[in-house]
């Protein structure tokens, strides 16, 4: 099974937050909204600061941030 590479939830406020894999460039993309797909509604962290420190844009909930770091570290697998 190929390993997910976006997803969203809700935030504490009510709003949507989302965060995607650009495999390309090897960064995690954290939305602060999913309403607009903006240039300035993102963040960008390498995936080797995401897998050294967890998610420093966003505050997932615990079973996205496993599945997002289980994503990463399947997809950067050599």
């Amino acid at each position: 099974m190929k390993p997910a590479t976006s997803w969203m939830w809700r935030d504490e406020d009510g709003g949507v937050q989302g965060a995607d894999l650009n495999l390309e460039h090897g960064v995690v993309r954290w939305y602060e909204s999913i309403a607009c797909a903006c240039e300035d509604n993102k963040l960008e962290q390498t995936f080797e600061d995401y897998l050294r420190r967890g998610a420093h844009y966003a505050d997932p909930p615990p079973e996205i941030e496993a599945e997002i770091r289980a994503s990463v570290l399947a997809l950067t697998a050599v």
